[in-house]
């Protein structure tokens, strides 16, 4: 685990949404493609705009993500492991990990 982040992912009606575990940052998608693509923009613009420890400062995700993270763990709902999002029984929470450069 080390410096890898985590988000957990969920259906939220008729989007994906997506929270930073170890910093609370949030954001949507249409499709696990489209989450991909918007949490690496933010942590790009976090990295090259911002500045990495502006996202270092935030504070963790809630309980309740975590709670939902380690259930999609559980489950083995790793969206890069998954073809689509059909994959995902509804109301069960997936997750994603970025590996530490």
């Amino acid at each position: 685990m080390g410096n890898d982040l985590y988000f957990v992912i969920f259906r939220d009606e008729d989007q994906w949404v997506a929270m930073g575990l170890q910093h609370q940052v949030m954001t949507q998608g249409r499709d696990f493609d489209e989450i991909r693509k918007h949490i690496r923009l933010i942590l790009r613009a976090y990295h090259e705009v911002v500045g990495i420890e502006s996202l270092k400062r935030l504070p963790p995700a809630p309980p309740e993500y975590w709670e939902r993270f380690i259930r999609a763990l559980k489950n083995g709902y790793n969206i890069d492991d998954l073809s689509n999002e059909s994959e995902v029984p509804p109301n069960e929470p997936a997750f994603m990990e970025l590996e530490a450069a």
